[in-house]
């Protein structure tokens, strides 16, 4: 893990301790970066969400369909988003039905006002 990056300890203390968020139970959404979750990994945190929070719980940002699906087979997300690959891929959901390769993101043309 790198320095200065939080552990899932430190997420969930930040969660509980912050003064905005007295219980879980309050929760109404929270953003996490994936790829600051370098201890237990993301699935430990979702996992953690999980147990203590009953309502809808979603995410977005760096999930791939297999990684998607996973999650929602394994009960940490009920719904998962994607952004960037929609706005690479308009047809996102008949890829991810036929399996086929994906247009990478190229962020320099996203949302641009044009020629």
């Amino acid at each position: 893990m790198a320095q200065g990056q939080p552990t899932t300890s430190h997420v969930r203390g930040i969660l509980l301790t912050s003064g905005l968020l007295t219980r879980v139970e309050d929760l109404v959404i929270v953003h996490l970066e994936a790829t600051f979750m370098q201890d237990e990994g993301p699935q430990a945190v979702l996992k953690w969400l999980r147990q203590n929070f009953q309502g809808t719980l979603i995410a977005a940002g760096g999930f791939t369909k297999a990684s998607a699906e996973l999650a929602l087979i394994e009960g940490y997300l009920d719904l998962v988003a994607f952004g960037a690959p929609f706005v690479s891929n308009p047809d996102l959901v008949a890829r991810f039905k036929n399996d086929s390769p994906l247009t990478p993101p190229d962020r320099r043309v996203f949302y641009t006002p044009g020629p």
